[in-house]
């Protein structure tokens, strides 16, 4: 592989370059303190699906015609494995834990420090593909 293919491969693995198309309508960034607002809540007792270490928060959003924000919980599991989930309903930064779409709840171990290396942007990529959504905003055709 030349050195300008590598460069390449490398740029659209940070999680800021992954949406190429529709750039004027979405928006893939890290969370920021605002995201939490509409999802901050309680939690109820539950069966723990898995605690995720190295976790970060990313959003998805849409600009037009009104904006609207989803934000997504990217992490690894026991042994390294990363996942992203479904989008996050409730979160409690007091006691570390996520409530996602699907209805699977998270504890939160040590954060990730950003930004995201290439194969965990990768695994983005490759889920919001796997949702049928990635071709349509242009991601790297990665697929599980």
């Amino acid at each position: 592989m030349a050195d300008d293919q590598i460069f390449n491969l490398k740029e659209a693995l940070k999680l800021e370059n992954l949406i190429t198309l529709h750039r004027d309508r979405f928006e893939l960034r890290y969370s920021v303190d605002q995201d939490f607002d509409a999802i901050r809540g309680k939690i109820d007792e539950g069966a723990l699906k898995s605690e995720l270490s190295e976790w970060a928060f990313i959003t998805l959003s849409e600009q037009h015609p009104e904006e609207k924000a989803v934000v997504f919980l990217t992490g690894c599991r026991d042994g390294g494995m990363p996942i992203m989930t479904s989008y996050v309903q409730i979160i409690v930064f007091e006691r570390m834990l996520v409530r996602t779409k699907s209805g699977s709840l998270y504890r939160l171990g040590d954060r990730a420090v950003t930004p995201l290396s290439a194969d965990r942007v990768a695994t983005i990529a490759g889920v919001f593909n796997t949702w049928g959504m990635g071709q349509m905003l242009g991601m790297p055709p990665v697929f599980f």
